[in-house]
């Protein structure tokens, strides 16, 4: 232990340059620790105002947005990579379904031996159903993606901008808004079955009518 570790912080001035100076000897003058550091002096009792103590605490609360800091740093990584593959995937499969829709009612249509029948005619809005629904499924996926994706980044740029312990609650802080990213997964959940279900529907009717 040095010797001056023990030596008492008087004012806040003293406590923030006992902080910067913390700060230069770790490389860390990216982050303004004068907010902290205010924060330490008034909240901390006066026989705990020496200079371990608040060095100690520096410690802590550096690791502690380091470590949030690197964890949301990682999602917003991996969201980025989802929210551009939804979106890619989306589009590819709007056209896909489009193209294959209008060729299989174009040919039904057509066809006299199919096209008169109750079960083929069951068939088609049964299909369109389908497709709806799996474009509402890419959509709402593609939504909640994105809408995760900006919330990590919101929480690494707080854990990089954090000044005092109170901002670290935000790190943790559920998204908020009317939507929330886990509302869209559930709606595209939904609406990937209904798909399922209308799929299954119109390839029965299909069966039926080549009976």
């Amino acid at each position: 232990m040095a010797t001056d570790d023990l030596t008492r912080i008087e004012t806040v001035e003293n406590a923030q340059g006992v902080a910067t100076a913390w700060a230069h000897e770790r490389r860390l003058a990216v982050r303004d620790f004068d907010e902290f550091a205010r924060d330490w002096f008034l909240r901390a009792a006066p026989e705990n105002r020496v200079r371990i103590n608040l060095r100690a605490t520096l410690e802590s609360f550096h690791s502690v947005c380091k470590h949030y800091e690197t964890e949301w740093a990682t999602n917003v990584a991996l969201l980025a990579d989802l929210t551009s593959s939804w979106n890619l995937e989306t589009v590819k499969h709007l056209a896909v379904f489009n193209v294959a829709g209008i060729a299989g009612a174009a040919a039904l249509l057509t066809n006299p031996a199919y096209a008169s029948q109750i079960a083929t005619k069951l068939a088609l809005p049964l299909f369109a159903g389908g497709l709806i629904a799996a474009l509402l499924n890419f959509w709402t996926n593609t939504r909640g993606n994105a809408l995760a994706y900006r919330h990590a980044l919101k929480q690494r740029r707080a854990a990089t901008s954090a000044r005092e312990w109170k901002d670290v609650g935000a790190f943790l802080e559920e998204f908020k808004g009317k939507f929330t990213p886990t509302d869209w997964f559930s709606i595209a959940e939904r609406v990937g079955w209904s798909s399922a279900a209308f799929g299954l529907a119109g390839v029965a009717c299909l069966g039926v009518s080549l009976m």
